[in-house]
């Protein structure tokens, strides 16, 4: 049945295509005969059901972001890395998946000038889960560090604003899955004020 409807699904308009895809990945359950793969018979086939899994998920993606059903399309990228855990296409869905649904909007200001972007920021905790702070004459402020994931540029130096607080990167690295960059990893420290 699973082999039936990926075939069926590979003809016909898109929201056939997206229906027929849905339901045979509902119907895959891992490899074939996974507790005898070392037989010589199951492998040949057990490989071409893993195959048509995997490239029915790739075809069933675009589908599925098309139509802005990214929690879906979280969800198939996280049991499809489960199955696959070496195809880096479906890493590259997941993080932009996840970031075009749950992440927020941030600004990044670079010597390059300024860019919107979707990231998703997190205070990190000190081994202890103090947070540090720091006195002042008038209050006290927040020390903690910030990571940042996003999906624009955030190199050392670069500013990062969301929610009306301002960050200053204090590292920044691109982050690659394979050759292809997957997304920014960034930490972040509180923008210290200008005197005036």
């Amino acid at each position: 049945e699973f082999e039936r409807l990926c075939k069926a699904g590979a003809s016909g308009d898109e929201e056939e295509k997206l229906e027929r895809y849905l339901q045979a990945l509902a119907l895959y359950r891992g490899d074939f005969l996974s507790k005898l793969s070392s037989e010589p018979w199951v492998v040949p086939i057990a490989a071409y059901f893993h195959n048509l899994y995997v490239q029915t998920v790739q075809e069933t993606l675009p589908l599925l972001e098309s139509r802005d059903r990214l929690t879906d399309a979280v969800a198939l990228c996280r049991h499809a890395v489960e199955v696959e855990p070496y195809n880096e296409t479906l890493y590259q869905h997941l993080m932009r998946d996840l970031l075009d649904r749950w992440g927020q909007e941030v600004t990044v200001e670079t010597a390059g000038g300024t860019a919107a972007a979707r990231a998703f920021l997190q205070p990190l905790a000190e081994r202890d889960e103090a947070v540090p702070e720091r006195v002042t004459n008038i209050g006290w402020t927040d020390e903690r560090l910030w990571l940042y994931l996003g999906d624009t540029a955030a190199d050392t130096g670069a500013t990062v604003t969301w929610n009306g607080r301002r960050f200053r990167v204090r590292s920044g690295r691109p982050w690659y899955v394979g050759r292809r960059l997957n997304h920014w990893w960034a930490v972040l420290e509180a923008a210290k004020e200008a005197a005036e």
